[in-house]
């Protein structure tokens, strides 16, 4: 994306100029759609630390403290 960008101001022919900008914007799409993928579907499905104190302690009254 970053050579296409670079380049695509000194293209002077219309059709590459044409052809360039649709693959920039194509691009620039899957990007958008592969970070929404790794958010929903990697991270969602990560254990994590946290995730594993919240299961162990997130309903133990007085979380391990002496009380009642």
């Amino acid at each position: 994306m970053g050579k296409i960008g670079s380049v695509l101001p000194q293209v002077e022919n219309e059709k590459v100029r044409m052809l360039l900008e649709a693959i920039l914007a194509d691009e620039r799409r899957h990007h958008l759609l592969l970070k929404r993928v790794l958010e929903l579907l990697v991270r969602g499905e990560t254990v994590t630390g946290e995730d594993l104190w919240d299961l162990l302690w997130k309903n133990v009254p007085y979380h391990g403290a002496p009380g009642g």
